[in-house]
């Protein structure tokens, strides 16, 4: 494209030299009118030929040119009565306007393939333990790759042997790295960037979703809003009627009225062709969405259309979620509120919430902030609806041992020791924490399973000495890499809760994982080890909640 717009640009440069090489000889010289046509023919045809070139191809392509038709009629015409020079600076000017919204959406679709390009160029295949470089398209179902630091991950796939961090920015948005291990499913599009991985390939690269991600810009260009759909029904019907109006003033008045002579009303019809022509019209609203789909994706947003950017000037309220609870349609979003919420409106959406017979669950994400009483809250909440299990009468069971809703995280991590075979009877078992989320009823879910549980917290004595007694710790205090070997009982089994920043803003958890792995039988990672657990039991609450509520 770039190559096209210089060659245009020095075709019009020449041009515009020629036509006013020929208007200094008409004036200099007595040139016969003969000469004159010769001339400004040349010229013409010179700065014209795009616009010959174009109306043919649209016209092979049973489309209606309407601005070409319209120029074109009107400057031959205008070659017709003898008006050279004003036929060529009408072709020059539509031809240079022609040029200017062509340099503006070379611009555009630059700018929004620059921000989304995430194509690898190549890709490494594993052949009977050799590595050989070809085209991801190449890549089929199964096919064994290697990624390399600092290389792009080619096609979906999932990792077979070594781990790594992934930059899955340009794909997710999140702007910390992801660790991978084996079993981990990576994404086309990503930045391998530390460990080598050796990974089998799960999509081709057709369907992968870097591919999809480009198939959705270059789609968005054809996706027109109503604005620009109408001006194409217009511009259909607009044209010919412009046309014949043309005509019709260079006929009727020299023809009935005798209204001056034929030269002068043609002269005034080819003006009024002129005038009448909706070259900006046709241009302005796709050349306007196409600007603001660049300007969206320059911000990283991808807009997959120009009908889709028209429909945001209604939205006052935008809604985001990364985990696909909203683009799967995982889950229905009954009521939101945020911003500004006093606890009166708060306790009435839980009300309202508890009434309603399509809800099963409710959580409310915890902290609250300051102004609203988190234990009013929790309290308000309908008790076979607590799927976090907070409500006061789902403690009160917990505590006593019934069937009920338990917190999430506790009963995660109680499922992961079981399904591990870490042995729980008899254990002692060292809580560090007492919130009312995790160090409270992990204490009572470890007593119920007969662990020996002592609870630590930022005023226990001699942390390391009570620390080191414990088979099982589990550490949710809330400070990075609190934890240190020295605090480990040799082969004790570490369980950590924490969700933290260390120096380099990389996430962690309470425990310092390299140190205390060396003396640990068993620790959970940060991230992968209790998040995922979380999760899990919240579906079952969910679940359970369902059976509940019919």
């Amino acid at each position: 494209m770039k190559k096209q717009l210089k060659r245009k640009c020095i075709v019009y440069g020449l041009g515009i030299i020629v036509y006013a090489g020929a208007v200094w000889g008409a004036a200099r010289f007595m040139l016969s009118d003969q000469e004159k046509f010769a001339i400004f023919l040349g010229t013409y045809l010179l700065i014209g030929y795009g616009a010959f070139q174009k109306l043919s191809e649209e016209i092979m392509e049973k489309r209606f040119p309407v601005e070409y038709i319209l120029v074109i009629f009107a400057t031959i015409g205008a070659f017709g009565i003898g008006k050279y020079m004003e036929a060529v600076i009408v072709m020059l000017m539509f031809e240079l306007g022609m040029l200017a919204e062509q340099i503006a959406t070379d611009r555009t679709k630059r700018s929004i393939a620059k921000m989304i390009d995430l194509r690898p160029t190549y890709a490494i295949r594993k052949v009977k333990g050799q590595e050989v470089q070809v085209d991801p398209s190449e890549l089929k179902m199964s096919h064994i790759i290697v990624i390399k630091p600092g290389e792009r991950i080619p096609v979906d796939a999932v990792v077979l042997a070594g781990s790594s961090t992934i930059d899955t920015k340009a794909i997710t948005g999140e702007a910390m790295p992801v660790e991978v291990y084996k079993g981990d499913k990576i994404y086309s599009g990503c930045i391998n960037q530390s460990g080598v991985l050796e990974a089998r390939v799960t999509r081709i690269y057709k369907d992968s979703i870097v591919s999809r991600i480009m198939e959705t810009v270059e789609e968005a260009q054809n996706r027109k809003s109503q604005k620009e759909a109408f001006v194409t029904r217009f511009s259909k019907v607009y044209a010919p009627i412009m046309v014949l109006l043309s005509v019709l003033i260079m006929v009727i008045p020299p023809s009935t009225f005798s209204y001056g002579n034929w030269e002068t009303w043609i002269y005034k019809g080819l003006i009024f062709i002129i005038v009448a022509c909706p070259c900006a019209l046709a241009v302005a609203a796709p050349l306007a969405f196409l600007g603001g789909i660049a300007s969206a994706a320059r911000q990283g947003i991808v807009v997959k259309g120009g009908n889709f950017l028209e429909s945001l000037v209604k939205a006052d309220t935008f809604i985001f979620d990364k985990t696909g609870t909203l683009t799967q349609g995982e889950f229905r979003v009954a009521r939101i509120k945020a911003v500004g919420m006093t606890e009166e409106e708060l306790l009435k959406v839980v009300n309202d919430l508890n009434e309603d017979k399509a809800v099963n669950g409710i959580l409310v994400q915890l902290p609250l902030p300051k102004h609203i009483d988190e234990s009013k809250v929790l309290l308000a909440i309908d008790s076979n609806k607590d799927v976090d299990g907070f409500h006061p009468v789902n403690v009160g069971k917990m505590v006593i041992g019934e069937e009920t809703f338990l917190p999430c995280t506790p009963a995660g991590i109680i499922e992961m020791l079981k399904r591990t075979d870490v042995e729980i009877s008899g254990k002692e078992c060292v809580v560090i924490g007492r919130s009312n989320i995790v160090g409270k009823p992990m204490s009572m879910l470890m007593l119920k399973e007969n662990a020996t549980v002592t609870i630590a917290h930022s005023r226990t004595k001699d942390l390391k000495e009570v620390t080191k007694r414990a088979d099982i710790l589990i550490a949710a205090i809330g400070k990075a890499k609190f934890v240190t070997a020295d605090y480990v009982k040799e082969g004790a089994v570490i369980i950590d809760v924490g969700m933290d920043r260390d120096e380099n803003c990389k996430l962690c958890g309470d425990v310092d994982f390299d140190s205390v792995s060396q003396v640990a039988s068993a620790i959970t990672p940060v991230p992968g080890g209790v998040g995922p657990m979380t999760v899990t039991m919240l579906l079952v609450n969910c679940l359970r909640s369902v059976e509940l509520n019919k």
